[in-house]
């Protein structure tokens, strides 16, 4: 049996919650290292637009969690 309408919702959100764990842990693991400028030009911002639309980046990923959320939302299925 598939989940629900409000159970998909929820996946996404911890989806989401997991997205903002990764970054953090990210950050943490190359503060300090040679390797922080390249987690913070491309890896953060690819994981921060996957997770959301409100965003500070010019650039955007082709899909991200909350439009995921938005249609499953707007869908009366």
């Amino acid at each position: 049996m598939y989940p629900t309408k409000d159970e998909r919702i929820e996946m996404l959100e911890d989806a989401r919650d997991t997205l903002d764990t990764a970054i953090d842990l990210i950050k943490q693991a190359v503060d300090g290292t040679g390797l922080d400028n390249l987690a913070r030009a491309y890896i953060i911002p690819t994981l921060i637009m996957s997770a959301r639309s409100d965003h500070a980046y010019l650039g955007s990923q082709t899909a991200n969690i909350d439009e995921l959320i938005d249609a499953l939302e707007t869908d009366d299925a």
